[in-house]
């Protein structure tokens, strides 16, 4: 890196965004991930990575998000055996 050059972030994440049942249906959710997306965008991230449930994904569909590949994710003290 050059002396005086800026690092900029240029991707972005999401991990299971949500909006509580007896809030849904009101916009909140889309309004939060535009204000989300906006934001990284504004900040030079150019992409994002969204983890969603199967029942996430259709209204993030619907602000331009496409299904690209499954994540597997592993949790806990211990790291899963390779092979």
């Amino acid at each position: 890196m050059r002396a005086g050059s800026r690092s900029r972030c240029q991707a972005t994440s999401s991990s299971r965004p949500s909006t509580d049942a007896t809030h849904r249906r009101r916009g909140l959710g889309r309004a939060m991930m535009s204000a989300l997306a906006e934001a990284a965008v504004s900040q030079g991230a150019r992409t994002g990575l969204l983890i969603a449930s199967e029942e996430g994904q259709r209204p993030c569909s619907s602000l331009g998000w496409h299904h690209k590949a499954d994540v597997l994710i592993a949790r806990g003290s211990t790291v899963p055996a390779i092979g």
